[in-house]
């Protein structure tokens, strides 16, 4: 639900924001990530998922797209953490990335 500037209530759809497609699309447009989201996306338990969303969303299709998302971040994370202990090595400092805000 969305409220206008005018104060008139909207539906907004969101049959579309799950898709039955298990994989990622497009990795480029995962930049960040709080941190609180990853903390709690990788602890999302499925039955719970399940239960609140009976009727709705698959669990399966919400686990793999969601294993996805946090192993992607997981990588950029240890990628990150490598190349600043290299350049550490080699008494260069490089602006730090952060994935997760």
């Amino acid at each position: 639900m969305q409220i206008g500037n005018d104060w008139k209530v909207y539906r907004v759809d969101f049959s579309r924001a799950f898709r039955q497609d298990k994989n990622l699309q497009n990795t480029k447009n995962l930049v960040r990530c709080d941190r609180k989201l990853f903390a709690k996306l990788k602890v999302l338990d499925g039955n719970e998922l399940q239960q609140k969303t009976k009727g709705y969303l698959n669990k399966g299709e919400a686990l793999a797209r969601r294993d996805k998302i946090v192993d992607y971040f997981q990588k950029l994370i240890v990628e990150a953490k490598t190349e600043q202990n290299s350049t550490a090595r080699q008494g260069t400092t490089r602006p730090r990335q952060r994935y997760l805000t």
